[in-house]
């Protein structure tokens, strides 16, 4: 086995061809930098890439005084794998942190929904009692049990003290672990399973806090092929609703759309758009870099005219409150439908 502080998870897909479109990554942020400032900090927490959960990159305009590069700079805090009472080994911090602090990236082996049935069914056989699968998206899951970062020691606790995030780092997805509260030196790391480790049989629960719910896994929690993970989080973000109805939705929104990749998840989250009336969400979407993203899914489409996601696209920049030509032409917007109208046009 080997298991390291920093690192990158190894990817063992034949192409990786779930690597966010290129337009994406080229996304900088709307930061600037105050070098008479003593107190600047560069891409702060309203940095628009950052409430993206996108990390900078070397286009950022804050150049070295970015501090949204979390992921690329490793993990900077001291922790310790140690052996706990009943948990097995587990990873507790030397250091104190603060809330909302990243702590470590979970690392292992990437692999396909059918690479993954193959090795969980001979982790089966081997009678291995513990998974250390983790879902990157719908079809890429992490296997840390042989290789990956010390992070796949970090135990369950039905009140944990962190979370994972999926942030977009260089056009690739990853997740790292977040602190939800502040943590004193010494303090054992802990997140709430949920559905994102693995394990036929269930276990026992040892995190001993108040609202412990007693197991950990079980068939319940042996991972689908969720080829429906954004209709979920979508049913999450917006309800019983078609539309967005509050203007904290929209981050959200773009969120996901920075995620989705195929046909199906694009137009499913177009059509929410289409269908907000509340003109305060459509107005956040756009904060929120909301033509960028279009523009990325725009520039994907391709030129041949007509075709089903050009169609929404089109649709959808109907129903945005774009308050000038001006910021349809900084977007780059206008140029992309230029084309697709040259395009039809010259079609016979």
């Amino acid at each position: 086995c080997l298991f390291f502080l920093n690192g990158y998870s190894i990817i063992l897909l034949s192409s990786r061809k779930k690597r966010i479109n290129k337009e994406v990554r080229k996304m900088t942020c709307e930061c600037y930098p105050e070098p008479d400032n003593p107190d600047f900090v560069g891409c702060g927490e309203d940095c628009l890439n950052r409430l993206l959960m996108i990390e900078c990159n070397h286009r950022c305009p804050c150049g070295d005084l970015c501090t949204n590069r979390r992921f690329q700079e490793g993990c900077k805090i001291k922790v310790e794998v140690f052996k706990t009472e009943k948990k097995g080994w587990g990873v507790k911090t030397l250091e104190d942190l603060e809330q909302n602090q990243f702590v470590i990236e979970y690392c292992g082996e990437v692999m396909n929904y059918r690479d993954f049935q193959s090795r969980a069914q001979r982790y089966d056989r081997q009678k291995r009692r513990h998974y250390y699968f983790m879902t990157l998206r719908a079809d890429e899951i992490i296997d840390a049990t042989l290789k990956g970062s010390i992070s796949r020691f970090i135990n369950h606790s039905c009140e944990p003290n962190c979370v994972t995030q999926k942030w977009t780092v260089n056009g690739l997805l990853r997740i790292g672990f977040f602190t939800l509260r502040t943590i004193k030196a010494g303090e054992e790391l802990t997140f709430d399973y949920q559905l994102q480790r693995y394990g036929k049989i269930a276990q026992t629960c040892y995190c001993e806090s108040p609202s412990c719910r007693g197991i950990i896994g079980g068939e319940k929690h042996t991972p689908l092929k969720t080829t429906v993970e954004k209709i979920d989080e979508l049913e999450r973000l917006i309800g019983d609703h078609r539309g967005m109805t509050v203007s904290d939705q929209a981050l959200k929104l773009s969120r996901l759309m920075v995620r989705a990749e195929d046909m199906p998840q694009r137009i499913m989250l177009l059509r929410v758009l289409q269908n907000t009336t509340d003109q305060s969400c459509l107005k956040a979407f756009l904060r929120y870099q909301g033509l960028s993203l279009l523009w990325s899914w725009m520039v994907d489409a391709g030129a041949k005219p007509s075709s089903k996601l050009q169609l929404e696209l089109l649709a959808t920049l109907k129903y945005l409150p774009v308050s000038s030509k001006n910021q349809l032409e900084d977007s780059k917007v206008m140029r992309v439908v230029n084309k697709w109208a040259i395009a039809v046009e010259e079609v016979p």
